[in-house]
């Protein structure tokens, strides 16, 4: 059994078996790996450096931080500053928005190199201070992004677990240190700016990033090591593959599972090491896939290659060296062709099913709201003051009745002063025509002329501080008598007139959605409203344009709704006559839809109330789907990171 297992582990050759031969074949092994290494261009190893000199230099620092005070003051700092985090929550979240906007990227760029270089100090420097040698640092390019290692395999070799679990956790724990700055100065720093950009980015990737990856045991980073040396079962993640590849080898090509020769030492090891390869197995495969499809939306059309390369040198040189070792052993381990056909025919029926048969849902959901149908938005037409309203709401209306007037001093006397400039003009004009001076009088019309067109602008505009209603209807407004004496500018809303009676909903409807929506002449979508049984409404109304302006503030994220927002100060084009000052504008372009209310749900509904609507999908198969929904989410996390705020 040990012999076998020598055997398999290249720490050995059969007698009957030619030594030179194997030689050449690990050699050839060897070159295969290092040539794909070379063609991965996911993954890209830079020239290595000894580090031993620099580790010398810094020793005292890893004295001062690997001690027993040191780790009392550490946990201190993190229980109490937690609780002012938990407290900071939705600061916290709402602060990831335009991370890496403009050039923020180049610093967290920064950020990032300088805690992966620090890291790997924690590993070296503990690594040393138990010992160990560390013979070998370097970059490895990962999508092209830096990412440093040291060679702390030495660790391997201490006597006590808690020594070897201590090098792994050390490079996490020099990098909650820098998190645990970074989070005060990010607290207390005052006023946005660059300084606190950089310590949320310290904080966020020291911490979080940290424990997500570095400490996630089914990758081969420090919580793998951390939990085989725990668990005392060395080369878990060889054992655990190594077990999922004789199960799958098994259960498909109808092979012996030779358990012996994987080195496992009993059951409890065993059920262990099998149960974390497959936990293992899936994890990486969803890392790898999720690679491809961040490589295939980050880099454009490098990044369609990259996404090319990835799954040929992840999936399909796997499965050729798979094919190639099972046509060369046939010898020894001969193929079961029943096994090898049902295996085949399962697996294309699944492929079959998940990209030809097996649909996506059949439906999609979108916010809708609750509004007035043929409603008049009542604005100003002029800047000026709330100086009286004549209306209360729920006042019923009739066109031309006025509602509220406004006052502007400044227009008035502006108007006043160009009516004196106008009589100045004429008699200047009156007196140039007496005196024969033809150039000055002709001069000084052309001035009237112009000055009485001003005038005219300006008593358009005072005629628009007299505000009435448009249609006939009922005042729909809150707290009216709030809003004299305040300022309202040009297109501010003052009141809606309406029919109470009549009212609509408003579906926002993602532009990449809109043509799975139904039109008027197809069965009526689905809402639902809280308190409400679904409703089966009509389509009235699909507006030709997507806009980035939210039709109604209840729809943005920034206030519970539901749609992604990012602040804005600049003016958005709801129509050719139409622009709005919105604090806010969305993420990504919408259409907004009008939806028709059946006359027996009206009365359970109310004007602002949000809920959603369902509607028919365009259909397609589930792989493509969960692709194309994958790439979306992706998408739509850089751009909020990459916006700014």
């Amino acid at each position: 059994m040990i012999a076998q297992w020598a055997v398999l582990q290249n720490l050995a050759s059969p007698v009957a078996g030619d030594p030179t031969q194997r030689l050449l074949q690990m050699q050839q092994q060897q070159r295969e790996t290092k040539s794909r290494g070379r063609w991965n261009l996911i993954s890209i190893q830079l020239p290595t450096f000894n580090p031993t000199k620099l580790l010398q230099v810094l020793s005292p620092v890893g004295g001062l931080l690997f001690n027993r005070w040191a780790v009392i003051l550490f946990l201190i700092g993190w229980l109490s500053l937690g609780w002012q985090l938990i407290i900071q929550s939705e600061h916290l979240a709402n602060s990831y928005q335009g991370i890496l906007a403009g050039s923020k990227w180049i610093w967290l760029l920064g950020v990032w190199i300088v805690l992966k270089i620090v890291h790997e100090l924690g590993h070296g420097l503990y690594c040393r201070k138990q010992g160990g040698d560390v013979p070998q640092a370097g970059i490895v390019l990962l999508l092209f992004t830096p990412l440093a290692f040291v060679n702390v395999t030495s660790s391997w070799r201490l006597p006590n677990r808690w020594q070897r679990i201590g090098v792994a956790l050390a490079g996490m724990y020099l990098e909650l240190w820098l998190a645990m700055f970074a989070a005060f100065l990010w607290l207390y720093s005052g006023e946005p700016g660059l300084i606190q950009d950089l310590a949320y980015n310290v904080m966020l990737m020291a911490s979080i990033n940290t424990l997500l990856f570095n400490a996630n045991p089914l990758m081969r980073f420090d919580g793998y090591f951390v939990l085989s040396d725990w668990l005392g079962i060395p080369n878990l993640y060889a054992k655990g593959t190594g077990l999922m590849t004789l199960w799958v080898r098994s259960i498909l090509l109808g092979l012996p599972r030779n358990v012996a020769a994987l080195g496992v030492q009993n059951k409890r090891e065993y059920s262990i090491a099998l149960v974390y390869g497959v936990m293992a197995t899936i994890w990486k495969y969803l890392v790898c896939i999720g690679l491809i499809i961040a490589a295939s939306c980050l880099f454009d059309g490098l990044g369609v290659l990259l996404a090319l390369v990835a799954a040929y040198l992840w999936f399909v040189a796997p499965l050729i060296k798979l094919v190639n070792n099972l046509w060369q052993n046939r010898s020894t381990q001969p193929l079961n062709l029943r096994y090898l056909s049902v295996s085949a025919i399962t697996i294309c029926g699944m492929l079959l099913m998940v990209f030809g048969v097996l649909q996506s849902p059949p439906s999609k959901s979108a916010p809708a709201l609750v509004g007035y149908a043929d409603e008049s938005i009542v604005r100003a037409s002029t800047d000026g003051f709330v100086q009286e309203i004549f209306v209360v709401e729920g006042q019923t209306v009739k066109p031309g009745q006025l509602l509220a007037k406004l006052s502007n001093p400044e227009l008035e006397l502006e108007a006043v002063t160009i009516q004196h400039e106008i009589q100045e003009q004429e008699l200047r004009a009156r007196q140039a025509h007496f005196g024969s001076k033809l150039a000055e009088y002709q001069s000084t019309i052309e001035t009237k002329i112009g000055l009485e067109k001003q005038l005219g602008e300006l008593l358009e505009q005072l005629a628009g501080l007299e505000i009435y209603a448009s249609r006939s209807g009922q005042i729909v407004a809150r707290s009216l008598s709030t809003r004299v004496g305040t300022y309202v500018k040009k297109g501010d809303e003052i009141a809606t007139v309406a029919d109470p009676q009549q009212l609509k909903l408003i579906v926002a409807i993602p532009q990449q959605d809109i043509g799975s929506f139904p039109t008027a002449d197809v069965t009526p979508l689905r809402a639902k409203f809280p308190g409400s049984p679904i409703l089966h409404c009509p389509v009235l109304v699909v507006n030709p344009r997507a806009t980035l302006l939210p039709h109604h503030r209840a729809f943005c994220a920034d206030v519970g709704g539901s749609i992604p927002v990012r602040p804005t100060g600049e003016k958005i084009e709801r129509d050719e006559s139409d622009a709005t000052d919105s604090p806010v504008e969305l993420l990504e372009p919408h259409f907004y839809v009008e939806v028709n209310v059946p006359q027996d749900a009206r009365y359970r509904l109310w004007p602002g109330q949000t809920g959603w609507a369902v509607f028919s999908a365009h259909r397609q198969s589930l792989g493509n789907y969960l692709w194309h929904q994958s790439q979306q989410w992706l998408e739509q996390k850089v751009k909020a990171a990459m916006e700014l705020h």
